[in-house]
């Protein structure tokens, strides 16, 4: 398979950007409604994102030296679906590869009510300590129905947690997906973990557990005093990005999840522990986009966006004018320093068994008390260069291509030979001379050079 390059001018998303955001801006300035900053720039990095003038990264066959030239990414957390679909496949081959082990996995979809939504849209804060009611209560149901499998008095639960901003029709709806390991960890008297699955739920006790989870947020909110947002122009720019284009009604509880005043929880989705395939699929799920390249049109005029989900009235096709659309976005761009993921029980990053269940385990570093130079050396002495290294979630950009579209990217398809780096280039001056090289390159040779046979022969006897 051959690479081609994504060519980003082309993207529906950023020729509406490119076209229309400016504008945008200033609307929203005359009806003195103020958006941060974090958001314009990410949206105003996604009009750069891959565009080879703005800068690129060098990568030269080392046989017949074919050159071809990557731009840079604008590494967005919300909107940009290149940066955002990398983001998804790295994250989730990590889960995959070093994580989460091979244990049956459920996951609770939360979904709040409209004014709460809009709290945490706002404030990180409360949103971090709503995650931190819901988990709690889930881990506390998972570990009773572990124990009514198998008595024991203490059981540990594991998983993580993300936080998604979208909507089916990029809507802004804040609601939380938390996989977790559908059973809990038991420590026998040698202090070896055991798992235990819990028994499948019933719709009364998924009841209960809603129930649960809403009292203890409005609690919550009581405590701090939070009933409804400010009336301000951001508020009803907010309640517009949350309306569904819809002419009938959508039903919000499906058919397999429970509805409590305004708190809504799904919890069907169940991965046994042999389905590496379902496993995946649910990590990549959880991570995605909130826009899907191939799902977005524009026409110049128009904003069409098909959406994955029929509606109750048979709605599948949504269109926007480009305004209207930027305002919609705009809304899902989250605070700067929000984690992506969050790791709860067992695989908290100080969990005291957490080696003990992931894929990859990492060691602990000894801590220096007091300055103690024994302890230091200690630690040096036990955590060498033979010892572990924790596994990182970012993966080269090579292999992250071979691992999701299953070809190799620096694999030369002219020669056969292999394709290696060599440079990043940003300064402006020498990107457009490189670049006009290039093209006037292709201009004068459309075939691609080949190195002769005798010598890509030695090339590639030297490189065995």
């Amino acid at each position: 398979m051959h690479y081609n390059p994504r060519g980003p001018e082309q993207r529906a998303l950023r020729q509406i950007l490119a076209e229309n955001l400016s504008k945008t801006r200033s609307e929203l300035a005359e009806e003195d409604v103020y958006l941060p900053r974090f958001v314009w720039r990410e949206l105003e990095a996604i009009i750069d994102c891959g565009v080879v003038d703005k800068g690129f990264v060098r990568v030269v066959c080392g046989a017949c030296k074919h050159e071809r030239i990557v731009g840079f990414s604008c590494k967005g957390r919300a909107v940009c679906s290149s940066c955002v679909g990398r983001k998804m496949n790295e994250l989730s081959l990590h889960l995959f590869d070093h994580v989460v082990p091979d244990v049956p996995l459920r996951q609770f979809v939360l979904t709040l009510p409209v004014p709460l939504r809009i709290l945490v849209a706002r404030d990180k804060r409360l949103l971090s300590a709503v995650r931190t009611v819901f988990l709690r209560a889930v881990k506390g149901f998972i570990c009773k129905k572990a124990r009514d499998a198998y008595p024991s008095k203490v059981f540990l639960p594991a998983g993580f947690c993300v936080v998604q901003r979208f909507g089916s029709a990029l809507q802004l709806a804040p609601h939380l997906h938390a996989v977790l390991f559908d059973g809990a960890y038991r420590e026998d008297e040698a202090g070896k973990l055991h798992f235990v699955a819990a028994p499948a739920l019933t719709p009364a006790e998924r009841l209960t557990l809603v129930t649960r989870i809403a009292s203890r947020v409005e609690r919550l909110l009581e405590r701090r005093g939070l009933r409804e947002p400010s009336d301000d122009g951001a508020l009803q720019l907010e309640l517009l990005a949350m309306k569904v284009p819809a002419s009938l009604p959508v039903i919000d509880a499906a058919p397999d999840a429970s509805a409590v005043r305004g708190f809504n929880l799904h919890t069907s989705t169940r991965i046994s522990a042999l389905d590496e395939r379902g496993r995946l699929r649910l990590f990549r799920y959880v991570l995605r986009p909130a826009i899907a390249q191939d799902r977005l049109r524009y026409d110049g005029g128009v904003v069409t966006f098909q959406m994955k989900r029929v509606f109750s009235d048979g709605t599948s096709v949504l269109h926007f004018t480009p305004q209207s659309f930027i305002r919609r976005i705009a809304m899902l761009v989250p605070a700067p320093r929000q984690h992506e993921i969050t790791y709860t029980g067992l695989l908290a990053a100080n969990a005291k068994h957490r080696n003990d269940i992931v894929r990859v385990p990492t060691h602990r570093r000894i801590a220096r008390v007091d300055g103690n130079a024994a302890a230091g050396a200690a630690s040096k002495a036990t955590h060498g260069p033979e010892a572990p290294r924790a596994p990182s979630s970012t993966m080269p950009w090579a292999e992250l291509l071979k691992r999701t579209f299953a070809f190799d990217v620096l694999h030369c398809e002219h020669c056969g030979g292999r394709a290696r780096v060599v440079a990043a280039i940003t300064n402006r001056p020498v990107v457009e001379k490189i670049l006009a090289h290039l093209r006037n390159k292709e201009r004068q040779s459309p075939a691609a050079p080949r190195a002769p046979p005798a010598t890509f022969a030695r090339q590639q006897t030297s490189l065995l």
